[in-house]
């Protein structure tokens, strides 16, 4: 089940993965949850996505999209028959999902389960909804030994869990794969046309969209970058917008007229991570890109107040500075003229490409069963 980009990303590594074995008889559902920026991740990775079923309405806030998502995603598991659903992550899909698949005892399979705050405000609402599968899961995937302590300490039984990495590593060891010079060429001319044209300057990637940092933190970090570009003219400073409307209007009100920073559209799966790879370093308050910077070899200031991938910070890859200006404008300086940086990245502790192997193998342990 999938419904937001994220989880696309992640779970088509292994939807794929599966479709090339015969054990098992593969469909998906899409909750459309991220209509915007979807369905080009959707095609890439080659789901097969349902017609009926779908949100109609993307303006609804999250209960009455609960209650959308919930009914038609019942109905097709009930008139497939389908016996157990994999779900990712922390989002209103996977949670709602989740609880669908209980209420008919369909068994559930949860992939990147075991990440902890333990604060329920931080990230909201992600905190929460991690909490509430876990506890109704009958099979857990962790990406790292972390993650599957922690579900230990919740009474979740060792046998049920497989320590499997995390697919978004596959998705991108694929897509490095493909990056011969044409294709590279292709990928300029296409971020290009989203509002950039990548020049011999270095380049900064800023993403922001997480809710909790909504209102004063946002406004504090759109006020950093404002500093940032003005102090370092020479660095151009690309900004993805996602399609939330508090975003888009927050960013082009404070840092649209400025003439280093570029406020373009959200990039195409393949588009984001050669722009990531052509980057001097990354800002977001994205828990993702925390997994994905290491195999790219970049690193990352991270602008939240706490994170549930600790095992970046540990390594010295990524920084936590959320929307504090002074943490972020240090960290910046060290950053930017660090040399050498490739030497530093000696391991991604989400994994190394082979997550849907360990997944699949797992999965046919456990059903085998």
């Amino acid at each position: 089940v999938i419904g937001t980009r994220p989880e696309i990303i992640k779970l088509g590594p292994v939807y794929n993965y599966f479709k090339t074995k015969k054990d098992f008889k593969i469909s998906n559902f899409f909750t459309t949850q991220h209509s915007e920026i979807g369905q080009d991740v959707v095609k890439y990775f080659n789901f097969k996505t349902q017609k009926k079923g779908r949100i109609k309405n993307y303006n609804l806030d999250l209960n009455y999209k609960m209650s959308e998502i919930c009914k038609n995603l019942s109905d097709y598991l009930k008139s497939n028959r389908i016996n157990a659903i994999f779900v990712l992550g922390d989002t209103l899909t996977a949670m709602i999902a989740a609880i669908t698949a209980f209420n008919l005892k369909i068994k559930i399979f949860y992939v990147e389960s075991g990440l902890r705050t333990y604060d329920f405000l931080e990230p909201w609402p992600e905190e929460g909804y991690r909490r509430l599968i876990s506890s109704i899961s009958n099979f857990h995937f962790c990406p790292t030994i972390s993650n599957k302590k922690n579900l230990l300490t919740e009474n979740i039984k060792s046998k049920n869990i497989c320590v499997s990495g995390n697919p978004a590593i596959d998705a991108i060891y694929d897509e490095l794969k493909k990056h011969d010079l044409v294709y590279q060429k292709k990928l300029i001319r296409r971020i290009k046309k989203k509002g950039y044209e990548i020049k011999d300057r270095k380049i900064v990637i800023v993403t922001i969209h997480r809710r909790e940092n909504f209102g004063y933190r946002f406004l504090k970090i759109c006020e950093t970058i404002k500093l940032l570009s003005n102090k370092y003219n020479n660095i151009d400073f690309v900004i993805t917008v996602h399609p939330n409307p508090y975003v888009k209007k927050t960013l082009n009100k404070t840092l649209k007229k400025l003439k280093n920073v570029f406020l373009i559209k959200p990039l195409f799966y393949p588009e984001f991570i050669f722009l990531s790879s052509k980057a001097k370093l990354v800002m977001s308050d994205s828990g993702g890109m925390q997994e994905e910077l290491p195999t790219l070899k970049k690193y990352l200031i991270l602008l939240r107040e706490k994170t549930e991938r600790k095992e970046t910070i540990n390594l010295g890859y990524s920084f936590v500075c959320g929307s504090y200006k002074n943490k972020i404008l240090k960290k910046f300086k060290y950053l930017i003229h660090l040399n050498n940086e490739n030497k530093k990245f000696k391991q991604n502790p989400f994994g190394n490409g082979n997550s849907s192997r360990k997944i699949y193998k797992f999965t046919l342990e456990k059903l085998s069963k």
